[in-house]
Parts: C-alpha cells; sequence; structure tokens
C-alpha cells in the first residue's frame, strides 16, 4: 500500500484525503476542506480487494501499554466497507452498517445506518446516491430528534460547480466552483443564506492561478470580500514543488512563512518550513525499498504546529516511525516527542 507522505504528516491516524486532481503537485488541496471530490465513491467507499477487517488498536497508557481497540472496519470479497466499529474507553460507541442497492437507472444508494442501540444517541441514517459516473449527487441524514439534512451536488463536465446544504427545505449555506478553459479551478465561494430573506452573501473566497504547465502557482484567500492571505507556489523542471511562501492575516494577527521540499530519486526527503517569528521546523522523510514511509523526523524550534506537524513543545523533535505486514499494509505507527513515545497505533489486518 503506497502511503502519501502528506497525508500521513496531517494527519497521524486519519483515514480519508481527497482532492481535486488539478492541485496533485502542490499541498495546496489540504487548505480547503470544501475543494471538489472527484469520484468519491471510489475515494471513500471502495476499498482494497481481499482485505477483510482492519482493526485500529491505540496503547493508551504507554508506561503499561494498556492496548485499547478505537474502531474496526470490515469489508466484503469486493472491497466494498460493510461495518464500522468505535469504541472509547474500551466499550463500543458507535456501530454504523453500510447497505449498497442498486436501481433502475444505473445510478445506486448508499444506506449507512448509525446504530442507536449502543448508548441510544442521536443518530439516525445517511443515504448517499450517485449517477452513473459514481460522482455523489445527494445526501441526505436523518436523525432521530432533529429534522433531516440535505446535501445536493451539481456537475457540468463532470466538474462538481455547486454544493448546496438544505435545512428544512431552504439552501443554508453553498458552495461553488467556477473553472476555466482547461477545467482547471479557478475559483471556491462558500456562500451563506443567514437571514429569512434568503440572501446570499460571500463568506470564504479562494482563487487559484497557473502556469502553462498547469501547476498551481498562486492562491488568493478572502474572507467577508477581504483579502486574508496568499500563498505562491514555486515548481523544479519535473513540476514537483520546491518552495512556497504564504501569507496569512485575520484578526489582527499577521503570519509570514516559506516552506522548502527537496527530493531523492523523486521521492519527497526533507522539508523545511521557517515564520517570520523565527519559528523553524525541518522534516527528514525515510522510505522503505517498496516506497512505503519508514520514518520521519522532525526538529522544530521556536514554534508550535505550522503546517505539518501537531507539537506539544516549543523545542525538540518528533520521530514517526512505521511499520507493515507482508501484504504492505501498514500495521503500527509510532509516535515519539523529545526522546517520550507519545502514541502508538497498530493496525491489525484480516485478509480473505
Amino acid at each position: 500500500m503506497k502511503n502519501k507522505l502528506f497525508f500521513l504528516i496531517l494527519t497521524y491516524y486519519s483515514v480519508s484525503s481527497y482532492a481535486q486532481t488539478n492541485l496533485k503537485n502542490t499541498p495546496a488541496k489540504y487548505f480547503n476542506p470544501n475543494l471538489p471530490m472527484e469520484n468519491m465513491e471510489s475515494q471513500s467507499f471502495i476499498r482494497e480487494k481481499k482485505i477483510k477487517k482492519v482493526t485500529h488498536i491505540k496503547k493508551l497508557d504507554i508506561e503499561n501499554y494498556r492496548i485499547d481497540t478505537i474502531k474496526v472496519n470490515t469489508f466484503d470479497r469486493e472491497g466494498k466497507e460493510t461495518n464500522t466499529l468505535y469504541y472509547s474507553g474500551g466499550k463500543k460507541s458507535e456501530q454504523i452498517n453500510h447497505q449498497y442497492e442498486k436501481n433502475i437507472k444505473k445510478s445506486h444508494t448508499i444506506k449507512l445506518l448509525l446504530s442507536g442501540k449502543i448508548y441510544d444517541d442521536d443518530y439516525g441514517d445517511s443515504h448517499y446516491q450517485f449517477d452513473e459516473n459514481k460522482n455523489l449527487i445527494y445526501l441526505k441524514t436523518s436523525y432521530k430528534k432533529e429534522k433531516p439534512r440535505e446535501f445536493k451536488y451539481l456537475y457540468k463536465n463532470s466538474k462538481l460547480i455547486k454544493k448546496e446544504h438544505l435545512y428544512m427545505d431552504k439552501i443554508n449555506v453553498s458552495y461553488e466552483y467556477i473553472y476555466n478553459d482547461k477545467n482547471l479551478l479557478t475559483e471556491y465561494t462558500y456562500f451563506s443564506f443567514e437571514n429569512e430573506k434568503s440572501e446570499k452573501r460571500s463568506v470564504d473566497n479562494t482563487l487559484y492561478f497557473y502556469d502553462s504547465l498547469n501547476n498551481c502557482i498562486k492562491m488568493i484567500l478572502k474572507l467577508n470580500n477581504e483579502i486574508i492571505g496568499q500563498k505562491d507556489f514555486k515548481y523544479n523542471n519535473d513540476n514537483k514543488l520546491i518552495q512556497e511562501i504564504y501569507t496569512y492575516s485575520n484578526y489582527g494577527t499577521t503570519e509570514k512563512g516559506q516552506i522548502d521540499y527537496f527530493y531523492n530519486n523523486g521521492k519527497i526527503s526533507k522539508i523545511i518550513e521557517k515564520n517570520d517569528k523565527n519559528g523553524k521546523i525541518e522534516s527528514e522523510i525515510f522510505y522503505t525499498e517498496n516506497d512505503n514511509l519508514l520514518k520521519i523526523v522532525s526538529n522544530y524550534s521556536n514554534g508550535r504546529s505550522y503546517r505539518y506537524i501537531n507539537t506539544i513543545n516549543d523545542t525538540g523533535n518528533h520521530i514517526f516511525n512505521y511499520q507493515y505486514d507482508n501484504n504492505g499494509n501498514l500495521k503500527e505507527l509510532k509516535i515519539s516527542e523529545n526522546g517520550n513515545v507519545r502514541s502508538i497505533y497498530e493496525f491489525s489486518t484480516e485478509y480473505y
């Protein structure tokens, strides 16, 4: 299983990452979770074949190595997820059953049942509907004690151009996307419909600019029609990102910084980030012979999180160690800080 570098650095044990493909050469795809999703079904529901079950385990008490299961995912022989079971404090806390149905229009609906029998929570059912191209076109979530929420997705030339959130049959917010003649995303806007007249008000707005090779070279970020940030990207001759310069202002504070990316044999081997407050993080990345991540060593000073590493102290280091099973799937992630083990996550995978 090939592991994406930025995915694992940004989210230690998260399981979702998606973005518009035209931003694949930049970390820009992670700046906004509302970027268009292409073929959501293949990203989120169709898993690798032959896997039957994946158990996520965390050793909560490092000194005593107390092991607690935090999640179990179960899949059918086609690779589709059939059940997700969450644990909290050693007890089952939530269960999701996935049911797959097909209709005569060649689209299909996926029904997610969030069980309320474990703790009698307020969750209900979520219904996902896709078109024949497997694009998500409708989502409705029903709750036990609240009104249902609906999302509608509109496409043009297979590109998502609008996502609407409906509550009590009225549009609450909408996310709209504009593309150029090369089908590259050039503008994203988040609109709010807050008053009774349903007046449309722009809240977040992002503009994207590209070079002749379709690399994203600039992003301008707006909040309530005022520019609050800008990100500029530079690439090498292989169209790989080598530098990012960013400025962000909000609530009277301004942050400026620069991130440099280095490569070895086509794989990113080092990330150095500096900000205008003398903060610095330098991360070295090592790989296995199969190009899986083996280790990330991050040294940081005079700063906390920046973009990629979630630190506890202002000065020190983080070390991420990865181990894999014989099929190349992750079986352990150990996170250490300043010589002390912070977290150990184990992934037990069963196969058909």
